[in-house]
């Protein structure tokens, strides 16, 4: 494939709400930021679910925690689903860390391995797909008292055959039938760290910036020929489109095979605008 961009090239990302709901790393969540939690997260569930940020001086830092419970104290079970989509694509080394606690919440599981779309059990799921999900935490043995877990991620997807995708899904899961403080648990300062490794087949360019370069998404180059440089054949090149600078004047013969993109906007290379690339790519 031969581009010149000297002609002048528009590249049109995909822009909406899909991308606001996707963390990215380094991610740190401690309840402190009202009762409405941030688009990243789905709460969903059965029966008379009731995850739920609350405000007391229970919480193991500040104020506020997140509580799972069952908002109607009889005899039928509901299950809690909080979940994270964040992307991973090109980390390693990841590990969750978090708080928790529970009211009496008897046990429930193990799921079975793997189970698909939804189980009734107290621990934390991994999904690259959002279908099928692996229990790599469970939360059977937790106590009145606020305790620190630490789950190594990298050992987990390794564990079942897994890779980081950009669309990674995170699920903290709880199945009972009385409200707190009757059953139930809370979670607390929730983190989720990792190194990012640069991937050939996926190269980032952001001419806005100015630190670093590494051609990686946290760390990319700023400009188009160090991008083309870098990226390996039939691989992608992604050009940051909604930063302080969108556009570029370079003119560049590109004679490998690659996916050009933008993220987040438009981005215009070279001295025109009279070709425009659609659809993101």
């Amino acid at each position: 494939m031969r581009i010149y961009w000297g002609m002048g090239v528009v590249l049109v990302g995909v822009c909406g709400l899909a991308w606001a709901q996707v963390a990215s790393l380094p991610f740190s969540e401690d309840f402190e930021g009202g009762a409405v939690l941030d688009a990243h997260w789905t709460v969903t569930g059965t029966g008379n679910a009731r995850t739920v940020v609350l405000n007391d001086a229970t919480a193991h830092g500040g104020l506020g925690h997140l509580g799972m419970d069952d908002a109607v104290q009889d005899l039928a079970y509901s299950r809690n689903e909080l979940t994270l989509t964040v992307d991973l694509a090109g980390y390693a080394g990841v590990v969750l860390g978090f708080w928790a606690r529970e009211f009496g919440d008897e046990p429930h599981g193990p799921p079975t391995v793997p189970f698909t779309t939804s189980a009734d059990f107290d621990g934390v799921a991994i999904s690259a797909d959002g279908v099928t999900w692996y229990e790599v935490q469970g939360l059977r043995n937790l106590t009145g008292t606020y305790a620190e877990i630490v789950v190594d991620l990298d050992a987990a997807i390794a564990a079942h055959g897994l890779v980081y995708t950009d669309t990674f899904q995170i699920r903290f899961n709880q199945y009972d039938n009385h409200p707190i403080p009757g059953d139930g648990l809370t979670l607390d300062d929730i983190s989720l760290t990792g190194t990012e490794v640069f991937d050939p087949a996926h190269v980032w360019v952001d001419f806005a910036y100015a630190g670093t370069e590494v051609g990686t998404s946290s760390q990319p180059f700023n400009t188009v020929a160090e991008g083309v440089g870098a990226v390996g054949a039939g691989g992608v090149l992604s050009i940051k489109g909604d930063t302080g600078t969108n556009t570029s004047a370079e003119i560049l013969l590109v004679n490998t095979a690659m996916t050009l993109e933008s993220q987040g906007g438009v981005v215009r290379i070279g001295v025109s605008n009279k070709y425009r690339i659609g659809g993101g790519r």
